[in-house]
């Protein structure tokens, strides 16, 4: 995988939606993570670098653990169930499959990515999406975001799988997501 962040940005809500997960801890245990956020531009539209926000997602894995990363994983797949509603891409009779699709058309616009690296989906089935990673998101947070968009979209209790990893000296993240 191309891992390069040069000239790729996001929407700065995504990053405040990090900084919302750790409120309550901001002058505490989470002052470090509200510092590298300090020059956040307050229009969650704006677009900031991805690495200031690939930053703030290592800093919550390093010093608050997987599991609080995936807790806001969760926050961000609520952010973008919002986005994709808000914008008409799916009705409240959506599927979780309709939402994952259009997850991957909201990566591709609220990235801006001059390679157009983003999600690709490899399975679409009846309860189950397997979906690559192509970009430089951190791999915890997005089990944490596909769970949580696909439990938004009434996909009840979800499962997210990371089939292959970049860790392991794998090409690609890829996400086996399924539902009841």
């Amino acid at each position: 995988m191309d891992n390069s962040t040069e000239n790729v940005t996001l929407m700065a809500g995504f990053a405040h939606d990090l900084l919302s997960a750790y409120k309550e801890y901001e002058s505490g245990l989470a002052k470090d993570l509200f510092t590298l956020g300090k020059e956040l531009p307050s229009d969650p539209t704006s677009l900031i670098p991805i690495q200031k926000y690939n930053e703030m997602c290592d800093w919550i894995e390093k010093k608050l653990g997987a599991a609080n990363l995936k807790r806001a994983g969760r926050t961000i797949g609520e952010r973008v169930y919002s986005i994709i509603k808000q914008y008409g891409m799916i009705d409240d009779s959506a599927t979780p499959n309709k939402c994952l699709e259009a997850l991957k058309i909201v990566a591709d616009q609220a990235i801006q990515d001059p390679k157009k690296r983003g999600w690709e989906i490899l399975v679409n089935e009846d309860k189950r999406v397997v979906m690559r990673r192509t970009q430089t998101f951190n791999s915890i947070l997005q089990e944490g975001l596909l769970a949580g968009l696909v439990e938004k979209a009434g996909g009840g209790l979800s499962k997210v799988v990371l089939l292959k990893s970049i860790a392991n000296k794998d090409e690609f993240d890829e996400y086996e997501v399924t539902w009841k």
